[in-house]
């Protein structure tokens, strides 16, 4: 089974209350039971069912008639709460055919495009296989990670796949809960033909040595190859995506112009310039017949010369802190919309007490600066110089000195 989230679960109690009151129990829900039909009148129904999702499963128990809890999973999953992944997979596998034929059978433009091929194949269809639901919950971090880029980088991508017409955003991030998306596979082909735009830039050629245009977008398209999954083709210190895509087009071996094929460029010297580069570095060998084949050369070794070796790992370390990070502050910000109190979420102390926010100002903006503006007045405090009440202020001593020298 998949992992769930705890979108899911929220989802899956508030489609149970059928409109009724549900409250929150500790980090899951309290819910009704699907099974509790009783005959009697007098006996109403209530709010029984203990829902929460932990380490991605989904964990149920009633209060009032005590069923085996698998008995109550087979029910939602009848109801359609639950994926029923057995009948699911062939539907997801067939999609995931639909989106890489949709992506190989369309041109793709711009600064970005090995990026967002990158997000696409190697995050989204992953996320997707693994959930097996049309609805699937990523966040731009997981997304970074997946595809080997950063996070201000997936999120941009996010954006640019979503106004291409490929993705669909369901419902963005919130609290805890990522945000959840929806591929879109439109029959008709006219609309992504259609470049997907980027800020204008100078110079946003392949190479030095590529022509750019005035609206900043490359020469030379490019078809879906799918980049090597390796930190050495990682952006920045690394020799990049698009030697990647060259690099794992070489299975087998290839003429320049079979290459500019597949990727779809218009000059062979483009391909030419990224396997000289590769050449360089070990990774490819040119054959006496003018093809290029792989050699055995240690991936491993050449991205720890060039100080990429586990980057994608520490970005995970990373994100593991800057989660915990933020559920504490999601915490914190949930206590001060209930209470009133604010409370630093680095340290638990309980920095002022405030009448119960409304609906209007209770943002998260809102309490951040309020957390920042408590902070910096406290640090104001400790560190301004303590003065007795004799002792001479720079103003009164510069008076001191100026009428001295008129007298």
């Amino acid at each position: 089974m998949a992992d769930l989230v705890a979108h899911d679960g929220e989802r899956i109690a508030r489609a149970l209350s059928n409109g009724r009151h549900i409250s929150r129990n500790g980090d899951g829900w309290k819910t009704f039971c699907p099974l509790c039909n009783s005959s009697s009148r007098r006996r109403k129904p209530r709010a029984t069912l203990s829902l929460t999702i932990r380490d991605g499963k989904i964990l149920v128990y009633c209060h009032r008639c005590r069923v085996d809890p698998v008995a109550i999973i087979r029910e939602l999953v009848s109801l359609d709460l639950l994926p029923n992944y057995f009948r699911n997979s062939s539907s997801t596998l067939a999609l995931v055919d639909e989106v890489r034929a949709a992506t190989a059978a369309v041109t793709w433009k711009g600064i970005a495009k090995t990026t967002d091929l990158k997000v696409l194949h190697q995050a989204l269809l992953e996320f997707f296989k693994q959930s097996s639901k049309a609805v699937f919950a990523a966040s731009a971090r997981q997304v970074g990670e997946y595809a080997r880029v950063d996070r201000a980088t997936a999120s941009r991508s996010l954006g640019r796949l979503v106004a291409a017409g490929f993705l669909e955003k369901v419902t963005p991030a919130r609290g805890k809960s990522a945000a959840t998306w929806r591929f879109r596979i439109s029959t008709d082909q006219a609309d992504r033909d259609a470049p997907i735009q980027h800020a204008g830039r100078a110079g946003d050629g392949l190479l030095q040595g590529d022509p750019c245009f005035s609206r900043g977008d490359r020469a030379g398209l490019s078809r879906s190859v799918p980049p090597f999954d390796h930190d050495l083709f990682r952006c920045g210190k690394g020799l990049g995506p698009t030697k990647g895509r060259i690099y794992s087009l070489l299975v087998r071996s290839m003429t320049t112009d079979e290459i500019a094929k597949e990727m779809d460029y218009k000059h062979t010297r483009n391909a030419t310039l990224h396997l000289r580069v590769l050449g360089r570095e070990g990774l490819v060998r040119r054959l006496g017949d003018g093809r290029y084949e792989r050699t055995d050369v240690d991936l491993d070794s050449l991205a720890a010369r060039r100080g990429v070796l586990g980057a994608s790992e520490r970005q995970r370390a990373r994100h593991r802190v800057e989660r915990v990070r933020w559920r504490r502050w999601s915490s914190a910000f949930e206590h001060w919309r209930r209470s009133g109190e604010v409370v630093d979420p680095e340290t638990g102390e309980i920095l002022e007490i405030q009448h119960i926010p409304g609906k209007r100002g209770a943002t998260m903006r809102a309490f951040r600066n309020r957390i920042l503006s408590i902070r910096a007045t406290r640090l104001e405090m400790t560190e301004a110089p303590r003065q007795s009440p004799g002792a001479a202020t720079p103003s009164s001593t510069n008076a001191n000195a100026r009428s001295k020298r008129r007298g």
